[in-house]
């Protein structure tokens, strides 16, 4: 059984989750693994699961504590130690970090979204 604070945790999660997906789906997307895995400046080879896992984390994990930040909102660099300094906060191992910057690095070089 869940005690208050963990209940409120996880009601804040999915209202988050909510107001993202209701907002994402109205006028803006995020670029999926296999969009960035296209882009020219994407590294080859590249690791699609890792994508998959980095666009995962930063919707479901990320969001919870804060508001969701677009990716061109930061440049490749800024992403990079944005994702290493939230990374240790958010108990990132050293897997989850890397794919998180991937996939933040790569997708605020994205261009095919409404952003």
């Amino acid at each position: 059984m869940l005690n208050l604070e963990e209940l409120r945790t996880v009601l804040v999660g999915i209202s988050i989750s909510m107001v993202f997906f209701a907002c994402a789906g109205a006028s803006k997307s995020l670029p999926t693994a296999e969009q960035l895995a296209a882009l020219e400046e994407a590294p080859s080879p590249i690791d699609v699961d890792a994508l998959r896992s980095g666009r995962a984390l930063a919707v479901t994990e990320c969001a919870t504590c804060h508001r969701f930040y677009w990716p061109n909102e930061y440049s490749p660099a800024e992403w990079d130690e944005i994702v290493k300094k939230m990374g240790r906060r958010a108990s990132f191992d050293q897997e989850q970090t890397a794919a998180v910057t991937l996939y933040y690095t790569l997708s605020s070089k994205w261009t095919g979204r409404s952003h």
